[in-house]
């Protein structure tokens, strides 16, 4: 595989990893926004139940209120175990495109390298060529 071709693979897969970094980081803002809002409407729920207790209140309303309250709290510690899943996806996907792009450099460092050796022979062709014409014209001079 041509070190051309090579570049542009891991460029790709820099590009891919960049790309499902974008997702995770955007999945894990919608997951912390949809957490705010769970623990919020959790909060006013038990305060709406506490002042409904101070009130009194049927079995039945409190178990309904256990209930939603249960159900809430299960939401959320869903919600919570899904953002340190993500967190730890982002934190790998984050490492990989570390990898990637380390790769990237790499690659653009020895192509660099092979250039400038390309450069450097191509710099000693034209002056050997150079040295060459110099020599046969002072050799014609010489001759005349």
């Amino acid at each position: 595989m041509s070190l051309d071709a090579l570049r542009k693979l891991r460029a790709q897969a820099q590009e891919a990893l960049m790309m499902e970094l974008a997702q995770v980081t955007q999945d894990l803002m919608s997951l912390e926004q949809r957490c705010e809002v769970l623990d919020a409407r959790l909060q006013a729920d038990v305060a709406a139940w506490r002042r409904q207790a101070a009130q009194g209140m049927t079995a039945q309303a409190l178990l309904e209120w256990e209930w939603r309250l249960a159900s809430q709290q299960t939401s959320l510690k869903q919600a919570r175990g899904a953002i340190d899943r993500l967190t730890g996806l982002w934190a790998e996907t984050q490492a990989r495109l570390v990898e990637a792009t380390q790769a990237c450099k790499a690659l653009d460092r020895l192509d660099e390298r092979r250039r400038a050796e390309g450069d450097v022979v191509t710099l000693r062709r034209e002056q050997r060529a150079t040295d060459e014409a110099t020599g046969r014209r002072l050799f014609l001079k010489r001759d005349s």
